[in-house]
């Protein structure tokens, strides 16, 4: 991240700290740089124009303007480096890709399946619905899956070896076939006599299986002749149905749990939160308040220093307090010192994993949420204790507090999360929760009798299988 001062030609980043723009080759003339650069893509480090960077710039309004400039910038091996956590073993995914609205793009590809006709292939059918491109590499029929997303104009992609995640139909295919053929042997003089009455379910059958081995697992067959076709088809429907069913449970479970990690990757870097912080940077400096300017620099440091590195999708309560904690005393400055706080963790429990940012969250809901309507000084209370087989994880505030109505809504918009795939806040961290430890975990949303509200998370102490 590179926080650009026009007016003092100073530039500001997470790495180098505080230098002039001479040190930014590609920030000497800021006269363009909004035109250019309003977007996320592939571009020149504007500090070292030989490395390439996934970067947006924010803010620009003229090349003299008084406000920061602020980029972002993700380098092209940290991003290969996080395509690579799409790959998991047994699941056929052989590669992934990400590309920007330019159409440059990087891959995560050890074996060297993706080529750029390949890419290009999959652009031209990218508004197909379903959208996909199916092309031969190195002897692997590949299957390649874009995500557009559209709030940032770039596409994110999987490619697949379809022949690894269609072999039990391909087996089922060859077994039925089989069957009919025996079949056959047996019943020459019935089907020279019967010819319509076994031809057509015969080809009907045939023809459904071979729907089925190219991946249409909606197809089932029609049968109102009594007898074996009949039992056939009975069969025939009933796999279909099971094999559709657990491709598609496993393919939105995967999906889910990937959208949910890559949403908390996203917010890791926060351009709201972080302008704030700048600008009130900024006027702290200009006021000459130096004490303060100095301690926010100094957590928002630590803060983006420790964020930048949370790539896994689970971390320790230890790691979590220890990202928390440079949050919140930012926000205690920001807030002119009205806000306190308490981290309790429980002895022996530093060590619990539990999916990435999840506790940060119910911070920052509190801190978003519990003080807009309240005069008195914030207080917040973090804890984590063990409790049977169980682990409780809860933040109470003393806030405006809920009222009865709006607790019913979160509760159930919590419940029903996984209806549209769409993960925000709270539910994001109790979908992922739910899909690591299914229906044994559960949250609450309680008012606190001295004023306030309490969320708390209960997570069983090991993994649901």
């Amino acid at each position: 991240m590179i926080c650009v001062f026009p007016a003092q030609s100073l530039a500001v980043s997470t790495k180098n700290g505080v230098e002039h723009l001479s040190s930014y080759p590609l920030l000497t003339d800021l006269e363009n740089l909004g035109d250019k650069h309003p977007v996320w893509a592939f571009r020149p480090s504007y500090r070292d124009p030989n490395e390439r960077c996934l970067s947006i710039v924010i803010g620009y309004v003229h090349a003299t303007q008084t406000r920061p400039i602020i980029i972002l910038e993700i380098d092209e091996k940290a991003l290969s480096a996080q395509l690579s956590n799409l790959l998991s073993k047994n699941s056929g995914v052989q590669a992934s890709f990400f590309q920007d609205y330019q159409g440059a793009w990087t891959s995560f590809d050890p074996d060297g399946y993706l080529i750029q006709p390949s890419i290009n292939g999959l652009l031209e059918h990218i508004e197909d619905v379903p959208s996909f491109y199916s092309t031969e590499s190195k002897g692997t029929h590949l299957r390649i899956v874009p995500v557009k997303m559209e709030d940032i104009r770039c596409v994110l992609g999987l490619a697949f070896d379809e022949q690894s995640v269609l072999a039990p139909v391909i087996f089922m295919r060859h077994a039925l076939i089989g069957i009919l053929v025996t079949g056959s042997l047996f019943t020459v003089a019935y089907l020279l006599r019967g010819y319509r009455k076994v031809y057509i379910p015969t080809q009907t059958l045939v023809s459904s299986m071979e729907r089925l081995a190219l991946g249409d697992l909606s197809v089932r067959v029609e049968q109102k002749q009594k007898g074996e076709f009949q039992i056939l088809a009975e069969h025939f429907n009933s796999t279909a149905q099971k094999l559709e069913t657990l491709v598609k449970e496993k393919y939105q479970a995967d999906v889910k749990m990937k959208n949910a990690q890559m949403s908390f990757l996203r917010s890791q870097i926060n351009p709201h939160f972080l302008y704030n912080s700048l600008f009130n940077l900024y006027n702290m400096i200009k006021s000459q308040d130096l004490d303060n300017a100095a301690d926010m620099a100094v957590y928002l440091g630590q803060f983006y220093r420790i964020g930048a590195h949370l790539d896994k999708q689970e971390l320790t309560l230890g790691q979590e307090v220890e990202n928390i904690i440079p949050y919140l005393k930012i926000h205690q400055i920001r807030m002119g010192g009205s806000l306190d706080f308490n981290c309790d963790i429980q002895a022996g429990l530093e060590g619990f994993e539990i999916p990435c940012l999840s506790l940060q969250s119910l911070v920052e809901n509190a801190i978003t949420h519990a003080f807009t309507k309240t005069g008195k000084n914030a207080y917040l209370n973090i804890q984590a204790v063990r409790e049977g087989d169980f682990v409780l994880l809860s933040v109470e505030d003393n806030g405006s507090g809920i009222d009865s109505d709006t607790r019913e809504d979160i509760l159930r918009r919590l419940q029903n999360s996984d209806d549209d795939g769409v993960f925000h806040g709270l539910q994001n961290v109790y979908a992922r929760l739910r899909l690591l430890h299914g229906e044994q975990v559960s949250i609450s949303i309680e008012p606190v009798p001295s004023g306030g509200t309490r969320v708390c998370l209960r997570i069983p102490d090991k993994k649901w299988e």
